[in-house]
């Protein structure tokens, strides 16, 4: 009897899948068994040998390396080079290779050099930063990393962050060394702190450059926080919409709207061999992934890139996940509703990956939900007990201080030991409140009022009662301006009527921050107990005193904490803030014992701020690039202009309508009105 058609569709498939696979795990990779040649010649096809003859730190996890070809001559280099090329340079020890760029080409002697950084989880980078000098190295190539014709573009703009400048400082060399080029070129480069920008060979390049060609190169360093001071045209923040705007010619106002120079490429590093490239047709706007990183984003800075969860944060993610599914039940008796995703019914959609990561893919143990009984926004997260979070938290919130601004802690759910799980887990429950990430600061006095309250209803508070928070940042802040975060009773009051909402007098009210996530906490009994920490803990890592061997104290650290977070997210990003430069220098001090405490440090800041005039104080922060008074005087010239031409057409009405005399083309003249 003849097998039914599924089977054999299906059976086909299954051996075809196999097959596939087979030839996959079995048919060896041709780069792999590559052979190494014993001459100087270089090819994609084969290993050629070189020597480490440089190997010199720049920066705190990456080198200058050179690469020395023996017996390399002049006549063997590959003919027709393209502006961006790599070779792939082989680990020995575990037969992998990987794409480098070498910043200069190939010169006349054979050497290459090469900027490398050493990631935790790059084998090759880590096996070449190893490397000494005179120790071999096999690579094969040059392989084509983009080809280009010398008139194909204008205008070439690149964003690049880290090491990810090393084929376009490639491209830069291959023009500038070139007898002459009409082109336009741009560079955006964004580092974490002025220490892990580019070396001198690859910054003093270009910046002569710039200053001997600034109509054909225009260079712009970023930087998202550190100190400025050892380091000229240093911009302090990310790459911003107004960066990418003005590179690109694009306004934002529609009379004054121009499309960007034609034939314009936009190349961004995008952490891959290749960089992304995006065309600007000539006389068209912007395409579209521009228009939106431009709208949706704060700006583009080191670490804005895609996300890419490794193996084990992924299995976090599920996990959580998986474990909201299973406590749904549980937390709606305890009175609060979750995301209907979160459902016990739901619970294998958690079992394999998504396609793409949900929203906040970082954040899995951070849930947001409802009270019941009032309607009232709540964060719900998950905390290891072994943190004494929830302990924390709790103690702050429960402390009558009318300088506690530490968040309100609304419940505390427990739940039965998981068997399959490494830690035992709880729920705290508090308001959902806006994230300090979001815009809060309008005006001059506004941000004085958010730095006090930070220093004197956050660190002084939590201080004097021994609580090192040991992770001051933006995204551990939160807002709100509602008068009734915290309910006096738990019965929900009359609602009010249609009548009364729209007559009744809003109550004034002064927006308040509060201090979240404790996580990382230190709790001492009395001041005389407290002691020493060790560990690389909080969002900024470039506080010295961080250790995991040397002890030191984490009070200190809440100080420089603050100084981290004015100068890369407010002093970086608003203009006219300089009266606070030098306080915050302090608070930055390398040396714990030169910062002031928390006391002193909001003393020092009333002063520093008592000086300032009224009408400084009302007076409207501006964002760096913006323009002053904009809207205003826009709006005035607009408003002069229309009066002006409905005054010339009242005044020329009657010319203006007057019988016109037309000439046909017979002859005959007619009148028309």
């Amino acid at each position: 009897m003849p097998l039914p058609r599924r089977v054999l569709v299906a059976s086909t498939l299954a051996g075809a899948f196999a097959t596939a696979t087979a030839a996959y795990l079995l048919i060896p990779d041709k780069s792999r068994s590559a052979p190494t040649v014993n001459d100087a010649s270089l090819s994609p096809s084969h290993f050629t040998r070189s020597v480490l003859t440089s190997s010199k730190t720049s920066g705190p996890d990456t080198k200058l390396l050179v690469l020395t070809v023996p017996g390399f001559s002049k006549q063997q280099r590959p003919g027709h080079l393209a502006p961006i090329w790599s070779v792939f340079i082989k680990d020995d020890d575990i037969q992998v290779e990987r794409p480098y760029t070498p910043l200069q080409g190939i010169d006349d002697d054979g050497r290459m050099l090469f900027w490398v950084k050493q990631y935790p989880k790059g084998e090759v980078g880590r096996w070449l930063n190893s490397k000494t000098v005179g120790e071999q190295v096999e690579f094969r190539g040059p392989l084509t990393t983009w080809a280009w014709k010398e008139d194909d573009w204008d205008h070439i703009v690149m964003i690049s962050g880290g090491t990810g400048i090393t084929p376009f400082f490639q491209l830069l060399h291959s023009a500038f060394t070139a007898t002459s080029t009409n082109k336009r070129f741009t560079l955006l480069h964004s580092s974490r702190t002025p220490e892990e920008l580019p070396p001198p060979e690859i910054l003093e390049p270009l910046g002569k450059y710039a200053a001997s060609h600034p109509d054909n190169f225009a260079l712009h360093l970023f930087v998202d926080g550190g100190d400025r001071a050892a380091h000229t045209g240093l911009r302090l923040g990310r790459i911003g919409k107004k960066d990418i705007q003005n590179c690109l010619g694009i306004s934002n106002w529609f009379w004054f709207r121009k499309p960007p120079l034609e034939r314009t490429l936009f190349l961004d590093d995008s952490g891959s061999r290749w960089p992304s490239r995006k065309e600007f047709l000539p006389g068209r706007g912007p395409p579209d992934f521009v228009r939106e990183s431009m709208n949706n984003s704060d700006g583009f800075g080191f670490d804005d890139a895609e996300i890419k969860l490794s193996d084990e944060e992924w299995d976090r993610l599920l996990s959580h996940k998986r474990r909201w599914c299973r406590l749904q039940p549980l937390v709606e008796a305890r009175g609060y509703r979750i995301p209907k995703e979160m459902h016990p019914d739901r619970i294998d959609d958690w079992k394999v990956r998504p396609r793409s990561p949900p929203p906040d893919p970082l954040y899995p143990h951070l849930l947001e939900g409802l009270r019941v009984w009032d309607k009232r926004p709540v964060m719900l997260k998950l905390s290891r007990t072994d943190l004494w979070e929830a302990a924390i938290s709790e103690h702050l919130a429960s402390i009558p201080d009318p300088d506690n601004h530490t968040i309100p802690f609304y419940d505390l759910i427990t739940f039965p030991e998981e068997p399959d799980s490494e830690f035992q887990w709880c729920i705290i429950v508090t308001p959902r409140l806006t994230d300090c990430r979001y815009s809060h600061l309008d005006t001059f006095k506004d941000l004085v009022d958010f730095i006090t309250q930070v220093l004197e209803k956050g660190v002084c508070f939590m201080h004097r009662y021994n609580v090192a928070h040991t992770d001051v940042a933006r995204t551990n802040i939160v807002w709100d301006d509602r008068p009734d975060i915290i309910p006096d009773d738990n019965r929900p009051g009359p609602k009010p009527s249609l009548v009364s909402r729209l007559f009744k007098d809003k109550p004034k009210t002064q927006r308040k921050y509060w201090f979240i996530d404790f996580g990382l906490a230190c709790s001492y009994p009395t001041f005389e107990e407290r002691g020493l920490v060790k560990g690389i803990c909080g969002q900024h890592k470039n506080i010295p005193e961080l250790s995991e061997e040397v002890a030191y104290d984490p009070f200190p650290l809440d100080i420089r904490q603050i100084g981290e977070m004015l100068t890369r997210d407010y002093v970086g990003l608003y203009r006219g803030l300089e009266f606070i430069e030098p306080w915050i220098s302090r608070l930055r001090q390398d040396n714990p014992t030169d910062r002031p405490t928390a006391t002193e440090a909001l003393a020092e800041f009333q002063r520093v701020t008592r000086e300032l005039s009224e009408e400084k104080l009302q007076s409207r922060l501006y964002k760096q690039g913006e323009w002053p008074n904009l809207a205003r005087n826009t709006t005035i010239v607009l408003l002069v202009w229309f009066t002006l031409n409905g005054v010339f057409f009242w005044y020329n009405w009657d010319r203006l309508h007057a019988p016109l005399a037309v000439v046909s083309s017979l002859g005959d003249v007619n009148v028309s009105n």
